[in-house]
């Protein structure tokens, strides 16, 4: 081998380890990609669980307060049916007070503004979560598809690197 073909031969080499050094620069760079990809789908599948999690909560709730409501709105009709068959006008302002009282509670398991506890404010605040969980599975999907991106760009960069 002579002179020359020798200094070829180090060009190449050199060539060559510039170039690996580049892919190797490349696949570090889709690793970290790829590493975040897969962290923020991971913060976007809690997420998303966290909020499947709340939004069946609030709907509990709101079966428990529509049940309630709806067993004082029979109890009051039952009384309101009572009151012709009571003789004593102090036992019917106490029944009719009862009744009033009654009728106020369903109202309030109805809506309650104030505490967003009422039947009306917890389906409201139900449905926000299931959005918001619909929102982060979305975002958990993407970044699963993206994670899959990654990992075949690192997969074909570091096969062209050894052709």
């Amino acid at each position: 081998m002579g002179a020359h073909e020798s200094m070829e031969h180090a060009e190449h080499a050199e060539h060559a380890s510039g170039s690996n050094k580049r892919i190797a620069l490349l696949i570090a760079v889709i690793a970290l990609f790829l590493a975040l990809s897969e962290t923020l789908g991971k913060g976007a599948q809690t997420e998303s669980i966290s909020k499947n999690v709340e939004a069946s909560n609030l709907w509990a709730f709101f079966q428990a307060k529509s049940i309630r409501r709806t067993v004082v709105q029979s109890v009051s009709e039952h009384a309101k049916l009572s009151l012709g068959l009571s003789g004593d006008d102090a036992q019917k302002a106490a029944l009719t007070k009862q009744i009033d009282d009654w009728t106020k509670i369903a109202a309030r398991y109805r809506s309650e503004p104030e505490t967003g506890e009422g039947s009306e404010q917890l389906a409201a605040r139900a449905k926000k979560a299931e959005e918001a969980r619909d929102l982060a599975m979305a975002r958990y999907h993407h970044y699963e598809v993206a994670s899959a991106a990654f990992q075949i760009a690192a997969s074909s960069a570091g096969s062209d690197s050894s052709s």
